[in-house]
């Protein structure tokens, strides 16, 4: 990977700090159980509202698979 390539990786919200989790490693399983389950809703309000999209996406996979073709990822 390139440097212009990590460079612009940093502007995605998925690949950036979160500072309010700097201290992570101090909490309390309760606070880090109540984290992962309100960023996994997180997740899931996105996923379904790209859900159009990720249906279009999965159909071209199949067809461009069934035709021959191959997936990288």
């Amino acid at each position: 990977m390139s440097e212009s390539d990590s460079t612009s990786l940093d502007a995605l919200p998925t690949e950036g700090a979160r500072p309010e989790l700097a201290d992570l490693d101090g909490w309390t399983t309760s606070r880090l159980v109540e984290l992962f389950i309100a960023d996994h809703d997180t997740v899931t309000r996105a996923l379904a509202a790209a859900a159009p999209e990720l249906t279009a996406a999965a159909d071209l996979i199949a067809a461009q698979l069934a035709g021959g073709g191959r997936l990288i990822y």
